[in-house]
C-alpha cells in the first residue's frame, strides 16, 4: 500500500504553518513541497518514515535538484510526516544521508559598478537599488513601504520598516543618502505619489487584506527582478551577469539583486562594526543592544557611512537634472511643436551625414 493514502487531509498543517508565520510565501512554499512529496510518494513501498525520507533524497538527487533545494523540500516533507508518525532529529541525521550544499562566492559590486547601474536603470528600478545599497534591507521590505515611512525632511533622511513587513517582525528605522534622496523625490514626482497612504513602489491595496498584500509584494518583487536581470544584460554590465555552474536546475549570476544588501552591510561594518552592521541590516540577535541608541547618535553614526554609500558624483547629478528639466519640457510642447522639432533634428543629423 502507498503511504500517500494514510497522510490524510493536511488542511490544519496548512492553517498552522499561517498562523504562526502569517507569511503568504511560507504557504505558497509548503503547497510546491507537499506536490513534489505527493509525486513521489505514488512510486513509495516502504513504511518505515527514516527510509521514505532517504529514498526522497535519492528521487531528488536524480531529477538534478540543487542541494540546497533537496534539503528544503526534505525538511517539509518531514514536516509532513511528522503529522502521522514520530520521527526524531538525531535519528534523521543517522538514517537520512542529504546532499553537502555548495558554496559560492559572489562577485563583489564596485562603486562604479553602481553608479553606472543608477544611471541605466529605469524610473522605478533606480529608487529601488538606491535604496537597497544604502540601507541593507530585504528587497520585500523596501517594495512594501508607504510615502508615510519615509522622513525627507530629517538629516540624514529616513525611513520606517514596520513591523509587519521587518522578516523578524521588530520595526526599525534605517538611514538613507541625499543622493537617493534625490533620485526618490525624482521618482515620487513622477509618479505623482503625494497621498501618505499611497505605496511607493505598489498599487493601492486595503491594510486589512493581509494574503492580497504579500501576493502583491511577491507580483512586484519578480517584476523588479525580472527588470534588474534586464539592466545587466545591457553590454556595459556583461562583466556582472555571469552564471555560475553548480548542481542543479536554478539559474545564479555571480552578481544579484541581494549583492546590494551585501554592498551596504560590507560598508557598515567597515565603518561602524559588525554589531551595528547586523542590527541595521534587521537580523534580531543585534536589534535590541543597536537600537538603544537614540536617534540622533545613529544619525551620528550614519553621517560617516555616506561617502562610502554615495556613488554618483556632482556631473552624474547635473545631468539627471537636465535630463528631467527637457523632460518636463517636451511634456508641456503640443503635437505640431514635436513633429517641428523632429523635422528639424532629422535635417540637421542629415547636414552632418554630407
Amino acid at each position: 500500500m502507498s503511504l500517500s493514502l494514510q497522510l490524510g487531509d493536511l488542511t490544519d498543517l496548512r492553517r498552522r504553518i499561517w498562523r504562526k508565520s502569517h507569511s503568504y510565501r511560507s504557504v505558497v512554499v509548503f503547497e510546491r513541497a507537499k506536490k513534489k512529496f505527493e509525486e513521489f510518494l505514488k512510486t513509495n513501498t516502504e513504511s518505515d518514515p527514516y527510509k521514505i525520507l532517504d529514498n526522497y533524497v535519492a528521487y531528488l538527487d536524480e531529477q538534478g535538484y540543487a542541494p540546497k533545494f533537496i534539503k528544503d523540500l526534505v525538511t517539509w516533507a518531514k514536516v509532513i510526516l511528522r503529522q502521522s508518525y514520530s520521527i526524531s532529529d538525531e535519528a534523521f541525521k543517522d538514517k537520512v544521508s542529504l546532499p553537502s550544499c555548495e558554496v559560492f562566492m559572489d562577485e563583489k559590486v564596485t562603486e562604479d559598478d553602481l553608479r553606472k547601474l543608477l544611471i541605466h536603470a529605469g524610473k522605478r528600478l533606480k529608487p529601488f537599488i538606491a535604496l537597497l545599497k544604502d540601507t541593507a534591507a530585504r528587497p520585500i521590505e523596501i517594495i512594501g513601504l508607504q510615502l508615510m515611512h519615509f522622513n525627507f525632511e530629517h538629516n540624514p533622511p529616513y525611513l520606517v520598516i514596520p513591523s509587519y513587513l521587518a522578516k523578524n517582525n521588530i520595526e526599525r528605522e534605517v538611514f538613507f543618502t541625499p543622493e537617493t534622496k534625490e533620485i526618490l523625490i525624482d521618482y515620487l514626482k513622477d509618479r505623482n505619489i503625494k497621498d501618505s497612504e499611497q505605496y511607493v513602489f505598489l498599487r493601492k491595496i486595503p491594510p486589512s487584506d493581509e494574503i492580497g498584500f504579500q501576493k502583491t509584494i511577491e507580483s512586484a518583487k519578480i517584476s523588479l527582478e525580472t527588470l534588474w536581470l534586464r539592466l545587466l544584460s545591457k553590454p556595459a554590465f556583461k562583466h556582472l551577469k555571469v552564471r555560475i555552474k553548480q548542481r542543479g536546475r536554478a539559474i545564479r549570476y555571480k552578481v544579484h539583486i541581494y549583492s546590494l544588501k551585501k554592498f551596504a552591510f560590507t560598508k557598515m561594518a567597515d565603518t561602524l562594526g559588525e554589531l551595528a552592521a547586523h542590527a541595521i541590516a534587521g537580523h534580531k540577535a543585534y536589534l535590541i543592544t543597536y537600537y538603544k541608541k537614540s536617534r540622533e547618535e545613529r544619525a551620528k553614526d550614519f553621517q560617516k557611512l555616506i561617502p562610502k554609500l554615495s556613488v554618483l558624483t556632482p556631473a552624474d547629478l547635473e545631468d539627471e537634472k537636465k535630463r528631467e528639466e527637457l523632460k518636463a519640457s517636451i511634456q508641456g510642447l503640443s503635437g505640431d511643436q514635436l513633429n517641428a522639432i523632429l523635422k528639424l533634428a532629422r535635417k540637421l543629423a542629415s547636414g552632418n551625414r554630407q
